[in-house]
């Protein structure tokens, strides 16, 4: 991995935590404060050599360790860069998705009092990070979950298991894709279990399933 790679990659993993940016070294090596600075903003400790120190960080971040993340010289490879900043979005899309449906569970519950049919987007705003992804309607999500009750809305199969919280574990699908331009409303939403929504996704008939979910959402009352 050149050198111009690895400083890419060390200055996307100081932009992902605010850290200050770290110019490299001669030989491409990587200072001490890159990964001080990471141990830092993930509430570990600092001590150590560097090789040491980004064990600590990619370990702590799920990440492989292996001989492919140090090299000679006390300092660590552009694939212990990489895994660093692999941990670090995968945690950022954790949280994401945690906040999101900590949001749906709320308007689930609203829902339940005020049954009113949530107007969702038509034009849903883009968020960007490190990828491009959708601000998604929390009460759409809620209110095809809360409908569904439970029971896939393709497979008519009772959701394979629960959420931590108790309620049936089903994936809210868009049948006309938010990055193809579908609206996130409910009537282009559908409730679908694990299987089914990989199926909707990556299937060997896509667009037969696709159809089939067309004709669901317009049996729907409305």
């Amino acid at each position: 991995m050149g050198r111009e790679t690895k400083q890419r990659l060390a200055d996307q993993i100081a932009a992902h935590l605010g850290i200050h940016r770290d110019r490299l070294g001669p030989g491409s090596k990587e200072h001490r404060g890159l990964l001080s600075g990471v141990a830092l903003a993930l509430g570990l400790a600092v001590d150590g050599r560097k090789p040491e120190l980004a064990k600590r960080i990619i370990l702590h971040l799920g990440q492989g360790w292996d001989r492919d993340c140090t090299s000679s010289g006390d300092t660590v490879t552009g694939e212990a860069l990489v895994r660093i900043l692999s941990g670090l979005r995968q945690r950022r899309s954790d949280k994401v998705e945690v906040t999101f449906y900590e949001a749906v569970t709320a308007s689930r519950k609203r829902q339940r009092k005020q049954k009113s049919r949530p107007g969702g987007s038509v034009v849903p705003k883009r968020l960007s990070s490190m990828s491009e992804t959708f601000a998604r309607s929390s009460e759409v999500v809620a209110w095809i979950l809360e409908q569904a009750r439970g029971t896939c809305e393709f497979c008519g199969k009772p959701a394979p298991f629960s959420r931590d919280d108790g309620t049936p574990f089903l994936e809210v699908h868009h049948v006309m894709m938010l990055r193809e331009g579908g609206p996130d409303i409910v009537d282009n939403a559908i409730a679908l279990c694990p299987n089914c929504h990989r199926k909707a996704h990556y299937g060997c008939d896509v667009l037969g399933m696709t159809k089939h979910m067309q004709r669901i959402l317009a049996r729907r009352p409305l």
